[in-house]
């Protein structure tokens, strides 16, 4: 992320983004993590800062999520879409890809 904000506008959505403690549970989620990723709140700041908190799901070239299917131009069968799991419930190690198109 630190060298993202260099080059990107980068934002941070959120399901609960229209929510003022969603917001503010994801900025404290992503400046703690900022802060271990670089050692020190010092370091962490100025990539905080240009950090975009939107209330709403912005018009993007690239989005992130843990549970977003790839546009390849096939679509994927249901089987595929259902076998998707977020990573908080995918067995550790697994590097290869969720999504095989039918």
């Amino acid at each position: 992320m630190c060298e993202a904000v260099e080059r990107f506008q980068v934002a941070i959505d959120f399901n609960r983004s229209e929510k003022p403690y969603g917001i503010r549970a994801m900025q404290n989620w992503v400046g703690k993590r900022l802060t271990e990723h670089t050692q020190s709140h010092e370091e962490a700041f100025p990539v905080y800062k240009l950090l975009q908190w939107p209330i709403e799901k912005p018009p993007a070239l690239v989005t992130i999520d843990d549970r977003a299917i790839t546009v390849t131009g096939t679509w994927p069968s249901l089987d595929a879409i259902a076998a998707v799991q977020s990573w908080n419930t995918k067995p550790p190690g697994r590097a290869e890809s969720q999504m095989q198109t039918a």
